[in-house]
């Protein structure tokens, strides 16, 4: 049975982090959901949004 665990709870609620723009593409926002803080870096979670609506 595991006794001990290395990983917490993380519970974001919507206005607790703001959008970013310094993620991987410059065209999406990025909310961090605060996993990676919670799993000591094994996991990653965030959510993504395009920042500009798509060219025709």
């Amino acid at each position: 049975m595991l006794d001990t665990t290395t990983t917490r709870f993380s519970h974001t609620k919507p206005g607790d982090t703001e959008w970013r723009s310094d993620g991987l593409r410059d065209f999406f926002l990025y909310k961090d959901l605060g996993v990676a803080t919670a799993t000591a870096g094994r996991v990653i979670a965030h959510l993504v949004k395009a920042n500009t609506a798509p060219e025709k």
